[in-house]
């Protein structure tokens, strides 16, 4: 899925695309200490962080998604999505909104890859 979004991100058009652990593409710089999924810069700043089932509620995924939400707080060109599997958007709403963040939450088929 990481893959999908930062290849997606740059036949798109975005001027520079980065993803972690994936071939072809640079490592993003961390944020707030932890590194994004992929990170890409066209007219603003977006930062994509890819969750599963087994990640979501994760204490290591509550702390990237703050690090990130505090980061475009501060920074009105920049924007953070969380990327679910089909199935889990209401529980990744439910966990968003308990944390206070502003993310936008978006629900991709996992199974096409």
């Amino acid at each position: 899925m990481v893959r999908r979004i930062a290849q997606g991100l740059r036949d798109g058009g975005f001027n520079e695309v980065l993803a972690d652990g994936v071939d072809g593409f640079e490592i993003p710089d961390p944020i707030g200490g932890r590194v994004p999924d992929v990170l890409a810069r066209g007219n603003r700043l977006h930062i994509y962080e890819v969750e599963t089932e087994e990640t979501l509620g994760s204490e290591e995924t509550r702390l990237q998604w703050q690090a990130f939400d505090r980061f475009v707080r501060k920074d009105d060109d920049a924007h953070f999505v969380i990327v679910v599997p089909k199935g889990l958007r209401l529980k990744a709403e439910a966990q968003k909104n308990y944390y206070q963040l502003s993310a936008e939450v978006r629900e991709e088929d996992f199974a096409a890859e």
